[in-house]
């Protein structure tokens, strides 16, 4: 998981349009984000939750909007997320 969010890190960290899409707050704090949100992640999937997932998804998006991340955040992140997945997970993971 922790290469998972380094990818991630590494991969949003390089954008220019960082700062637009993180509103005021720091790197460490898009940092510490992805690093919660992989553990709450990891839970419902051991759980096999759905209900947990979506609840996670739903309070994760609100957070960080209230938190002044830009709506745009959520579509890059994502798309960086299954970039370290599909580069770094064999398909039997």
């Amino acid at each position: 998981m922790n290469f998972l969010i380094e990818a991630v890190n590494e991969n949003l960290s390089q954008r220019d349009d960082l700062m637009q899409l993180i509103g005021n707050n720091s790197i460490k704090k898009m940092k510490d984000n992805h690093e919660n949100h992989a553990g709450f992640m990891y839970n419902s999937f051991k759980v096999k939750s759905e209900k947990l997932f979506i609840n996670t998804i739903i309070w994760v998006y609100r957070t960080y909007k209230n938190h002044g991340f830009s709506y745009q955040y959520f579509p890059v992140e994502l798309k960086a997320r299954k970039s370290a997945v599909n580069n770094n997970l064999s398909s039997e993971n």
